[in-house]
């Protein structure tokens, strides 16, 4: 006689997962433009600004966590630079500053 086994059956749940947000505020200015992304250096790249004089302060935040750096003129500026090099070589240098 062959006796059926029981499966108790079980619901795993996924942890949600947190997308890293970027804002980044233009001091001189006073305007504001925020970006979303998977990680951290993706959501800076999704950042699109029109007009970049002037310092700024980046915040990249995660849930409840976030940092903030003052970003030089200079600086902004490149990271916005039609230029895929000099953008490419100012992300690294704000992504050295924040240690992703």
């Amino acid at each position: 006689m062959a006796i059926a086994a029981k499966t108790k059956k079980v619901r795993v749940t996924k942890p949600k997962k947190l997308e890293y947000t970027a804002s980044m505020n233009f001091t001189l200015l006073h305007e504001i433009y925020t970006a979303k992304g998977k990680t951290a250096r993706e959501a800076i790249e999704n950042l699109k600004a029109k007009n970049t004089k002037g310092h700024s302060i980046l915040t990249v935040s995660k849930g409840k966590e976030s940092k903030e750096k003052v970003i030089s003129a200079p600086l902004s500026f490149r990271m916005f630079s039609e230029n895929k090099l000099v953008r490419e070589l100012s992300l690294k240098h704000i992504c050295t500053l924040f240690n992703f």
